[in-house]
């Protein structure tokens, strides 16, 4: 397993992710509408919206967690359910009973036992565990407390989780967001790296990774804007949100009004 290394190029049998019309309602209410997006493998993309605009209800459909009202889902050229295997998720907040003595290793280890659907640890899985650990330069916390670990390290280690059964997708929502600067541009110097050889998905309220970072932008407010480019396009700011936001787009900052007029906004 290789954080680094580029597989030799080849035709691509289907997108990483292919959403064909979804639709997904909750307790009446429509979450998303109509939503096709094709994800290309080999992907750095970014899903950015409002809270409440869809983009958790997103990632769910994607991981299988969540089945569409409608419209057809594929993973790799499978149905998610069948693809969970071949995706590595690293959830937002991530509970840490800080009174529980579980260790960096256990918590990477638990990332086999998911993916093998089994209750056993072999010698393979703690190799393949140390090895991650040792490529994301935090072997030496291998028997610490996750307790006792900052939070740069921990982000570190539920990363490791995520990639220690070799998946072909990442998926990370809301990576960076209880991290200082330091321990944010060490992430994405990271996830720089395994996108060399994995699709990334990240869900970010960050708006300068879309610019120094990610290579296309999802916005999802029900529905979904596709940008292959890391820009922020105007209409994608007109569909998710309704005040003016700085931003910087290819290292120039730019300043995307969105006009407020009663007939747009009766509240």
């Amino acid at each position: 397993m290789t954080l680094t290394d580029t597989a030799q190029a080849g035709p691509t049998v289907a997108p990483a992710v292919s959403l064909d019309r979804i639709s997904f309602s909750y307790n009446g209410r429509q979450v998303l509408q109509n939503v096709t997006l094709a994800i290309p493998d080999g992907e750095f993309m970014a899903i950015i919206g409002p809270n409440g605009g869809g983009k958790s209800t997103l990632v769910k459909i994607i991981l299988g967690l969540l089945k569409p009202d409608s419209g057809h889902v594929s993973v790799l050229g499978l149905p998610p359910e069948k693809a969970a295997r071949l995706i590595g998720y690293m959830p937002q907040d991530v509970l840490i009973n800080r009174s529980f003595p579980i260790s960096v290793m256990d918590v990477v280890l638990m990332g086999r036992l998911r993916n093998k659907g089994r209750s056993r640890i072999t010698p393979h899985d703690r190799n393949l565990a140390l090895d991650i650990l040792d490529r994301l330069a935090i072997g030496d916390l291998a028997g610490r407390k996750i307790a006792d670990i900052s939070g740069g390290q921990r982000a570190k280690v539920f990363l490791a989780r995520a990639l220690v059964t070799d998946p072909k997708i990442l998926i990370l929502d809301e990576p960076t967001s209880s991290l200082d600067t330091n321990a944010q541009t060490e992430l994405y110097a990271l996830l720089k790296q395994i996108n060399a050889e994995k699709t990334v998905i990240l869900v970010s309220h960050d708006l300068m990774v879309l610019s120094t970072h990610v290579r296309a932008v999802a916005c999802v407010n029900r529905e979904v804007h596709f940008h292959a480019g890391s820009e922020i396009t105007p209409e994608m700011f007109n569909m998710a949100f309704p005040c003016p936001v700085e931003l910087i787009a290819h290292g120039i900052p730019h300043r995307i009004l969105k006009k407020h007029t009663d007939d747009n906004h009766a509240h």
